[in-house]
C-alpha cells in the first residue's frame, strides 16, 4: 500500500438551486486503492464525483496529487480524471476499448484506431485494472453474500414470497 495520497478534500461543499446538497465533505483517498462510493438514490454519490473532479463549483479544497485542483489547467484536470456518467446514450457504435481511449485524448492521441504504443498500452492496462477490480469484486461478493450481488430486485422478491408461504 502506498502512503501517497492521490486525491483529498476537506471542507467540500456543492449548491443546487439554492440547496446545500453536500455539506462539509472531508476524505482523503491513498493513491493504488480501489475505492467504492456507495448509497441510496439521491444520496449526492454522483454530485460528489462531479465536484472532485472540478464539473460542479464546489466551496472547499481539492487536492489531486498534492496540487490544488482549480490550480490545474483544463486539460490536466483531463489528464487526471476519467468521467464517463451512467445512462448517456452514445449515437454511434463504439467497442469498449475506444470508448477507454478517447481517455487517452488529453495526452495527445486524437483517434482510438490510431494509437501510439504508449497510448494502446494505457488503455489495455486500464482495461485490464478495471476487469482484475470487478473479478475481484464478485469473488468477494459471491463468497460473503451471493443475492445481494444481483441486481434486480426478483430473486429477494422471490425469497420473501417462499418465507412467508
Amino acid at each position: 500500500m502506498s502512503d501517497q495520497v492521490l486525491l483529498s478534500t476537506n471542507n467540500l461543499g456543492v449548491t443546487l438551486s439554492g440547496r446545500a446538497v453536500l455539506r462539509a465533505v472531508s476524505l482523503s483517498l491513498p493513491s493504488r486503492q480501489f475505492v467504492a462510493l456507495v448509497g441510496p438514490n439521491g444520496a449526492g454519490k454522483t454530485t460528489l464525483l462531479r465536484a472532485l473532479s472540478g464539473l460542479l463549483p464546489s466551496t472547499g479544497t481539492v487536492h489531486v496529487g498534492g496540487d490544488i485542483l482549480s490550480s490545474l489547467s483544463l486539460r490536466e484536470r483531463a489528464k487526471r480524471f476519467g468521467y464517463l456518467p451512467q445512462g448517456h446514450l452514445v449515437h454511434w457504435p463504439l467497442q469498449v476499448k475506444d470508448v477507454v481511449a478517447l481517455g487517452r485524448y488529453p495526452h495527445g492521441a486524437t483517434d482510438p484506431a490510431r494509437l501510439s504504443p504508449g497510448d494502446e498500452e494505457a488503455v489495455m492496462q486500464a482495461m485490464q485494472v478495471t476487469a482484475n477490480a470487478a473479478a475481484s469484486r464478485w469473488r468477494e461478493c459471491w463468497l460473503s453474500a451471493p443475492l445481494s450481488c444481483l441486481r434486480t430486485s426478483r430473486p429477494r422478491r422471490s425469497i420473501h414470497a417462499t418465507r412467508s408461504t
